[in-house]
């Protein structure tokens, strides 16, 4: 799942879920009932984790939802890894490195 601030997350027909599968993930988006870009609840994230979280942007408390208490007790069950914004604005240039970074991703999980 790719996360960015206040819970967006790209769904199902988005390049970067597209890109996601073609580097051996799943995009959970349409386990979800989400829509191509939509806002993921809190708490259907609680009911069902993902088992990687994407974090684009702040990585710490000052997202309010990546930073919210309940979060604390799925740390166990959720790989937070760092995704760059950069990665989610372009079609061009920035697939090579956004794959790239995806990969390794998936390599160190």
């Amino acid at each position: 799942m790719i996360w960015q601030g206040g819970g967006l997350v790209p769904g199902d027909g988005t390049l970067a879920s597209e890109l996601l599968r073609v580097t051996g993930f799943r995009n959970l988006s349409a386990d979800y009932g989400l829509k191509q870009w939509d806002v993921l609840p809190l708490e259907y994230m609680v009911a069902k984790p993902p088992q990687v979280l994407l974090s684009v942007g702040a990585h710490d408390r000052s997202d309010r939802m990546l930073g919210h208490p309940v979060l604390a007790g799925l740390k166990q069950q959720i790989a937070v890894r760092r995704y760059p914004e950069k990665l989610l604005h372009c079609g061009g240039p920035t697939i090579i490195d956004a794959v790239g970074h995806l990969a390794q991703i998936r390599r160190t999980l």
